[in-house]
């Protein structure tokens, strides 16, 4: 797929951990998609003139997702979760969403995540490792 988005879109669609636009909408869309940003088009080239720039983002949809996944409802339920209170450490981002504290802990430390870490800092992998400790916990019990 080849899309136009307003470009500050494109951007939080592009954009890698720990920036201020990586959020839910990267985690999402590369998980799923080999994403890349083509070009932005300035506002200038359309009549009549929008307030705003536009980005050009490829996608290559994939078979499966960059990690594997026990359960993709729950793994978009888990990201949102951890973008859910943004300027919060993991734990207690986990926690406001509704996961008792003592089995975020375990699960974090399960997937090798510092709890203090907040959710823009999580890559691909890690949210992935983070919803497996978290669906097994959930699973057994």
């Amino acid at each position: 797929m080849v899309l136009m988005f307003q470009k500050e879109v494109g951007d939080r669609i592009a954009a890698g951990p720990g920036g201020r636009d990586y959020g839910i909408l990267s985690v999402l869309s590369q998980m799923f998609t080999e994403v890349r940003k083509e070009f932005d088009v300035p506002s200038r080239l359309f009549f009549p003139k929008p307030k705003v720039d536009s980005s050009v983002v490829s996608f290559r949809v994939l078979g499966e997702p960059k990690a594997p996944l026990d359960d993709e409802r729950f793994f978009k339920s888990v990201v949102r979760s951890a973008f859910g209170a943004r300027r919060k450490q993991l734990v207690n981002s986990l926690c406001s969403q509704g996961i008792e504290k003592g089995q975020a802990l375990l699960a974090l430390n399960e997937a090798g995540i510092d709890p203090a870490r907040r959710g823009e800092t999580l890559n691909l992998n890690e949210f992935a490792k983070l919803a497996h400790a978290l669906y097994s916990r959930r699973k057994s019990g």
